[in-house]
């Protein structure tokens, strides 16, 4: 069953996901955005370069022209759509799905995500008998430096100096995607020493797709036996971004914004500043947020709700709790990139060790749990079912269902990407948080 929201579209690539999906949705992007010129990427699994025959195929109908990038992160391709005069562009890729899996991101001519009105218009095109027309004069052109263009950008925003002085040593891994082709680059430019694991691309993804701790043993490992400092983990199109300490322990990804979201709030000297994050995400934010007295806004889950907070609230910095960085002075979108030079300069800045800055803040545990759905009436079930069983307590259903208990919070929600229910929860005791995921799993619908 494939999957089609403001995230873009995923499928099983030769079962759900064929080439007549793929011609079809983006026939349906070239009616609903009509786009003269757009960008062109793709990650590093091995059906990118069919599925990118079979856009530019759609493409040359219209007579759109083309920017290829290449094999790239998808936040690269997000900063090149926004930088190089064109209006849109198309990531080929599943982001943190399985390597079995693939998709199309669509992007706004700013590089954000199409908004859920152009989603809406594409979803009741699909069914339509969609003929080409021309917009423009389908010229080709090719982009072989965009990784070096996009790093660039982002240490116009870093004290590379300051960075250089550290002496820092990082291990990286990228999970064999699109970080390989950035990350020494970035560390190079930083003169951050950077040794790899699973560096080298990768169709298959040896790790595990998300950079959850549970799959990051071999980085923590690497990071204690290299005597680095930070370890950084990527997913397979590098927008995530999960951090490892210096004692090997993987801290979870709800850490990585909070960090970043500190460091960018300690040295801001204006009126008062605006951070924007979705529903889900730690509440070691409003924590953040209360210690340099900035107003914290949520959104709805979804990287383009938390853009459109961002830039409807003209904030300082936004993101999500599954290591999505967004500094809007570099980019609309998660950005590990940015969020890498981020952590080396606060580490710098600090003169501290990761586990000390972790240890500078309120400690909650944060368990996050999917239950499979084979039909969107089984999502209603589900919540109608949360609904009920949580009557008694206050409710926000601004995106699923988020229940808000004295000591914590259990948000139950549809994902965007995938056939499956998210369940996250968050208290100041694993065993809590745990007993609400247990009871959400329980729920006989």
């Amino acid at each position: 069953m494939n999957k089609f929201s403001i995230s873009g579209l995923r499928g099983i690539f030769g079962e759900s996901l064929t080439r007549e999906v793929i011609e079809q949705y983006t026939h349906a992007y070239m009616h609903t955005v009509k786009p003269t010129r757009i960008v062109l990427g793709m990650d590093t699994r091995a059906h990118c370069p069919q599925i990118y025959t079979w856009v530019t195929a759609v493409l040359e109908k219209y007579q759109c022209a083309i920017i290829d990038i290449g094999v790239i992160p998808t936040p690269t391709a997000q900063f090149m759509t926004r930088t190089q005069d064109v209006d849109g562009g198309i990531m080929i890729t599943a982001s943190h799905n399985p390597p079995e899996y693939n998709g199309l991101k669509f992007f706004a001519a700013d590089g954000r995500y199409i908004s859920e009105d152009i989603v809406a218009a594409m979803t009741q095109s699909l069914d339509q008998v969609l003929h080409p027309f021309s917009v423009s004069s389908g010229e080709r052109s090719t982009i072989p430096h965009a990784c070096e263009m996009h790093v660039d950008h982002v240490l116009e925003a870093i004290d590379v100096d300051l960075v250089r002085s550290a002496g820092l040593s990082v291990v990286c891994d990228p999970d064999g995607g699109t970080g390989a082709m950035i990350n020494t680059l970035l560390m190079e430019k930083l003169g951050v020493h950077m040794d790899a694991i699973y560096g080298e691309p990768s169709a298959t993804f040896p790790r595990g797709t998300e950079p959850t701790p549970e799959n990051l043993a071999d980085l923590a490992r690497a990071v204690v036996e290299r005597g680095a400092h930070i370890g950084f983990a990527q997913d397979p199109d590098a927008d995530r971004l999960a951090l490892v300490d210096e004692n090997g322990r993987p801290i979870g990804e709800e850490y990585t914004l909070v960090l970043v979201t500190d460091y960018i709030l300690s040295r801001y000297s204006g009126d008062t500043p605006t951070v924007v994050t979705n529903l889900s995400t730690s509440r070691m934010m409003d924590d953040v947020a209360d210690k340099h007295g900035a107003r914290l806004v949520r959104t709805k889950i979804g990287e383009m709700h938390v853009a459109q907070g961002i830039a409807d609230h003209d904030a300082l910095i936004g993101g999500e709790g599954n290591g999505g960085i967004m500094w809007p002075r570099v980019s609309w979108g998660r950005d590990s990139v940015a969020g890498m030079a981020l952590m080396c300069e606060y580490l710098a800045a600090t003169k501290k060790s990761l586990s000390e800055l972790v240890a500078d803040r309120p400690s909650y545990y944060v368990v996050k749990e999917k239950r499979e759905v084979s039909h969107a009436h089984d999502v209603k079930k589900l919540l109608d079912a949360v609904r009920e069983k949580f009557s008694t307590y206050t409710c926000d259903e601004t995106d699923g269902i988020k229940i808000i208990f004295d000591q914590g919070w259990l948000h139950v929600r549809a994902s965007n990407t995938e056939p499956i229910v998210r369940i996250f929860a968050e208290a100041p005791t694993l065993t809590m948080a745990e007993g609400w995921v247990r009871e959400i799993l329980s729920l006989d619908v």
